[in-house]
């Protein structure tokens, strides 16, 4: 609007110029066409005065078109000073209903967001109470188990004090003849420890543990997942329990399309020897056997076998086949049924030919080596699924204790040790401060006599961390007089 005003002042302006200049020229025009003429010429004057009152009515006419601009410029510039400020007036309507409603907009939004903020502070305030209930429940019944552990382990020290107390109280001799029946009795009970002890070991010594004996849990628990895996993979083997047979080994794996016969021997000891004729040999003879019709057999034990590699593979001199699996600690059958596979398919191939290529050798050979590989990768999974299962073990103690559970136990064996330690040096600083006071003998009494608490606590509860055996105080009494009489000995050869 105002640039519009400012075009019209100009145009009025050069318009006005224009006229001047043009009333100039006439002017300049007319005295330039009546200076010849002499003043007193009368028709000159006359001329003259009619070109000059031509020239005011120009003058007048000029004013007259001069105030018609002013005057229409003033309306427009009211007209346009009208419209703009109407456009005004519609430009803030529009930007104020513009406003309202982005406001009202984001007002609802806003709104929301403060709901939604307000149901997470809630949900949260909830997880938060709750688990610090859980802990605190948790923290609580630590605490009464705690303590009733502690009361229990007062009372028992009230027993063994009342106990010790009633003796002290009793005579002399009384104490005497109790102390030489309890010595009689312990001696009686030691006694037949040693007899039964001495009973099975000669018994486990001849049979080295019997699998009717020790591995029947074993057997029972192999069976069960062995079956069960068989279930769950297409039912291609069968198990049969034959070890209430004797020469049948444990178990019979039969598969059910080719009929081939595997032996299956559980041992759950240590280790399987090969001198001892019930263990290692009698899995021979038992595959060997013709009337058991076994194609191969497969020794699975919870610990080593003697002489023998982990998954080794042999061809026996009658072209049966046996293979060891070890330290088989159940829950893994996918191992025990690829080695099945393993034999089952080297059974066929030396039922198919007996006269075998070294090209087939290899094939069978290099077969075995990937079967060992998946193997192995089943292995490996197991191993990847403990050690997720410990990181997260380790990471729910550090999230509800804010503990480093390594660091935890470190840290604890550290301090067991330095206590266990702290007890042996008090025991080596008392020798050392009195062994030049009194003989060996005496020494030894004041030292049992002063221990007695760490001696009575590893007695009761074997507790090795804050208590010490008297054989261990002996043995640094014993090292100390030993060194003292080595010395001696050196001076008195000097």
């Amino acid at each position: 609007m105002d640039s519009l005003i400012q075009t019209l002042t100009l145009n009025r302006d050069e318009y006005e110029v224009e006229k001047i200049i043009q009333l100039g020229i006439t002017c300049y025009d007319m005295v330039k066409k009546y200076s010849n003429f002499k003043i007193h010429n009368i028709e000159a004057n006359h001329i003259f005065n009619e070109e000059i009152n031509s020239m005011n009515i120009n003058i007048s006419n000029l004013k007259k078109e001069k105030e018609e601009l002013q005057n229409l410029l003033q309306s427009q510039k009211e007209l346009f000073e009208k419209e703009h400020n109407k456009l005004i007036i519609e430009n803030d309507l529009s930007i104020h209903k513009a406003t309202s409603s982005i406001k009202n907009t984001y007002t609802e939004e806003i709104s929301l967001l403060q709901s939604q903020i307000q149901n997470l502070l809630e949900k949260s305030y909830l997880e938060k109470n709750t688990l610090r209930e859980e802990i605190t429940n948790e923290m609580n019944s630590r605490i009464i188990n705690l303590q009733n552990t502690i009361n229990d382990i007062k009372l028992e020290k009230n027993n063994d004090t009342k106990f010790l107390k009633d003796l002290l109280d009793k005579s002399d001799n009384q104490r005497e003849i109790e102390k030489n029946k309890l010595i009689n009795e312990y001696t009686i009970l030691i006694n037949q420890y040693k007899e039964e002890t001495q009973k099975y070991r000669n018994k486990y010594e001849k049979i080295e543990v019997n699998s009717t004996l020790k591995g029947k849990g074993y057997e029972v628990e192999l069976e069960k997942e062995l079956k069960d895996f068989f279930d769950k993979n297409g039912n291609v083997y069968k198990i049969d329990n034959c070890s209430n047979t004797k020469g049948k080994g444990d178990f019979i794996i039969t598969n059910n399309y080719s009929n081939i016969r595997i032996m299956l021997e559980a041992k759950n000891m240590d280790k399987v020897k090969s001198y001892d004729k019930e263990q290692l040999p009698k899995f021979y003879n038992d595959v060997r056997d013709k009337t058991n019709k076994y194609d191969g057999a497969i020794m699975i034990a919870s610990g080593t076998i003697s002489s023998k590699k982990n998954y080794l593979i042999e061809i026996m001199d009658d072209n049966k086949i046996v293979s060891f699996i070890e330290k088989y600690t159940l829950n893994q059958p996918e191992k025990i049924n690829c080695m099945i596979e393993i034999m089952h398919n080297k059974i066929k191939d030396i039922q198919n030919t007996s006269n075998l290529s070294k090209d087939k050798i290899i094939e069978i050979m290099i077969q075995d080596y990937k079967n060992l590989l998946d193997a192995l990768k089943y292995t490996k999974q197991s191993f990847d699924i403990q050690e997720k299962c410990i990181k997260e073990k380790r990471e729910n103690i550090n999230n509800l204790f804010q503990i480093d559970v390594d660091e935890y136990i470190l840290n604890k064996n550290r301090k067991n040790v330095k206590l266990s330690k702290s007890i042996k040096d008090k025991v080596e600083d008392y020798i050392l401060l009195n062994k030049s006071k009194m003989n060996k003998q005496l020494l030894t009494k004041n030292i049992m006599k002063e221990f007695s608490k760490y001696i009575d606590l590893y007695n009761r509860t074997k507790d090795k961390e804050n208590g010490i055996p008297k054989g261990t105080i002996t043995r640094i009494i014993t090292k100390h007089f030993k060194e003292e009489s080595s010395v001696e000995i050196t001076l008195s050869n000097n």
